[in-house]
């Protein structure tokens, strides 16, 4: 695959060192402030204000550079997975289903309920969230107790292993209407001040979870660099029984379960050695590398049937080491290769055509592909740079009908691209190859992720509806064609 930009995006300032990160980490407003002050309306407000110090949640604006929380941590992804209903994720097996719903029924029963002070409503709720993580076999997750984490600053709740890992964070508020701090903002503040030297070895991943009256919501927290990463993982569900008829309390069944999961993982994962953690990119290395902590935790992919070459392992070994523009896509290098590599993370990828241009030598070679955790795929491919735009070319002509011949050719097997402009088609040497197979697949199953497309793509469309259709590849191809 090409980019047009192929260069890292700039860092705004130096890469520390691991140990010098995480010196940093632990000076910043969000690691010595109390989680109660950090969290109050304005305070929140003018600690967003700072680049340096903000609560990494896209507030007031989207966190550029910063990869999606799947692609961050797995756990995350599988706590998604189970949210979408999926039944094969990894440790799903351990709930003890019927249990864990009759406990989930009894804390939303007590939740609804009014409760005279915040305490109250805390105790309660603990008690009945200590019922509920202990439905399962295999790895028991730590009882959550409302105790002194560092200094005198107290939580709600949060739990401690005898290594010392912690999984989840809670924050209870008796009543919406009772409350002058921002709930995930105080969660944040406690992982902050939970943190130790692991740090340094992983991202210290954690559910975090606020109880606001008879609301409860579920969020990802982690470290990227000196900054805390917080993201929901699900919409506020509600414990009244009637609430969008009966579908919270569903998705308050699945949502327990997949925090059940996420938290096992995260206690698995810390007591494993470094090599096995996912999160090293060099697994001889005591800490993450400096630089990368903003890329993506994963290091290797599967070969698979899709791969242009046939590979000796069955999984592709490499390193991220930069990212290009500000978009979910890396350069990389591999063990002992000296050529980079491109690793692109996308929701939506037909890796059926780009396998078949592959083949045909008018797309980038194909090293390894995998579906992975929270429903994001992802494809190591060649990385080709851009000889002369196709506009400029002297093989034009030449081209025309190599480009219109591989387009005939793709959709006589019933596959469609749905984006043939220019931007997508690059030149190296006296070959032509076409890139971004985002939408591609096959008919009556690929479509536009919107109807709010670039004009080039909408002039001269006939359809309203989002479906690809092989007219759509002809027309936008004949424009593209008609410019050179």
């Amino acid at each position: 695959m090409c980019v047009k930009f192929p260069g890292v995006v700039p860092q705004k300032r130096s890469i520390p060192q691991p140990g010098d990160v995480y010196s940093q980490f632990k000076r910043t407003e969000v690691a010595t402030q109390s989680p109660l002050s950090l969290a109050r309306s304005q305070a929140y407000v003018d600690l967003q204000r700072d680049s340096r110090e903000r609560i990494l949640d896209d507030r007031p604006e989207p966190d550029h550079g910063i990869p999606p929380i799947p692609l961050l941590y797995s756990g995350f992804g599988h706590f998604l997975d189970i949210m979408d209903g999926h039944d094969d994720v990894p440790g799903l097996a351990d709930i003890q289903v019927a249990k864990l719903r009759m406990e989930v029924d009894a804390l939303a029963t007590e939740m609804a309920r009014f409760f005279e002070t915040k305490s109250q409503r805390r105790d309660k709720g603990l008690e009945h969230l200590k019922n509920i993580f202990a439905a399962r076999w295999g790895t028991q997750i730590p009882q959550i107790s409302a105790s002194v984490m560092i200094g005198s600053v107290v939580s709600d709740g949060h739990n401690i292993a005898s290594d010392g890992t912690s999984s989840i964070v809670v924050e209870f508020k008796n009543s919406p209407t009772e409350i002058s701090t921002v709930p995930r903002v105080q969660v944040a503040g406690f992982v902050a001040h939970l943190n130790a030297a692991a740090y340094l070895q992983w991202r210290v991943p954690r559910l975090g979870l606020t109880i606001i009256g008879c609301d409860i919501t579920f969020y990802a927290v982690l470290v990227v660099d000196h900054q805390i990463r917080l993201v929901s993982l699900t919409p506020t569900l509600s414990c009244v029984q009637s609430a969008s008829d009966g579908r919270d309390r569903k998705s308050l069944y699945l949502a327990f379960a997949a925090a059940s999961v996420l938290q096992a993982q995260i206690l698995e994962d810390a007591r494993k050695p470094n090599e096995t953690r996912k999160l090293l990119k060099d697994p001889t290395a005591a800490e993450i590398p400096a630089g990368n902590r903003r890329y993506p935790a994963i290091s290797k992919l599967s070969v698979s049937k899709y791969a242009t070459s046939r590979a000796l392992d069955d999984y592709l070994t490499f390193e991220i080491c930069g990212l290009l523009d500000d978009r979910v896509l890396y350069k990389a290098k591999r063990p002992g290769a000296d050529e980079l590599i491109l690793i692109k993370f996308s929701q939506r990828y037909s890796i059926d055509l780009h396998h078949f241009c592959a083949k045909a030598g008018h797309a980038p070679s194909i090293f390894g592909y995998e579906r992975l955790p929270g429903g994001w795929f992802a494809v190591a491919m060649e990385y080709i740079k851009p000889d002369t735009s196709i506009m400029e070319s002297t093989h034009r002509v030449r081209w025309k009908q190599e480009l219109e011949t591989l387009m005939k050719s793709f959709h006589a097997e019933n596959l469609v691209h749905g984006d043939l402009r220019d931007e997508n088609i690059i030149c190296r040497g006296d070959s032509v190859i076409l890139v971004d197979f985002d939408w591609d697949g096959k008919v009556g199953e690929a479509s536009y992720p919107t109807s709010a497309l670039n004009p080039e793509l909408l002039d001269g469309r006939k359809s309203d509806g989002l479906m690809i259709t092989m007219d759509d590849d002809v027309r936008v191809l004949k424009k593209t064609l008609d410019k050179m």
